[in-house]
């Protein structure tokens, strides 16, 4: 199907929905599988999906980046531990 004007009122409908439906799938993936695995993977669907990002080394690096960053600023530096998820035993 063809891609709707960036500004048409169709286009930001379908980003709106797009978000949301990331914003669920993380928070189910959050629970069971943690945060360095559903971090990663949100991440790399929202630059490909939402913000239309082709460049394949920039989404790996960002997604793997990402997610390292936020585990060594709460967890490392701030003691605050991360959702470690339910199906990884680690």
């Amino acid at each position: 199907s063809r891609v709707p004007d960036p500004g048409s009122p169709r286009r930001e409908l379908a980003i709106a929905g797009t978000t949301f439906a990331l914003l669920v799938l993380y928070a189910f993936l959050l629970d069971r599988a943690g945060f360095l695995i559903a971090t990663p993977l949100v991440v790399m669907l929202a630059m490909t999906g939402v913000l239309r990002i082709r460049r394949w080394v920039f989404i790996a690096s960002f997604a793997v980046a990402f997610p390292f960053g936020c585990w060594a600023v709460f967890n490392a530096l701030l003691g605050i531990p991360l959702p470690r998820g339910t199906w990884v035993p680690w």
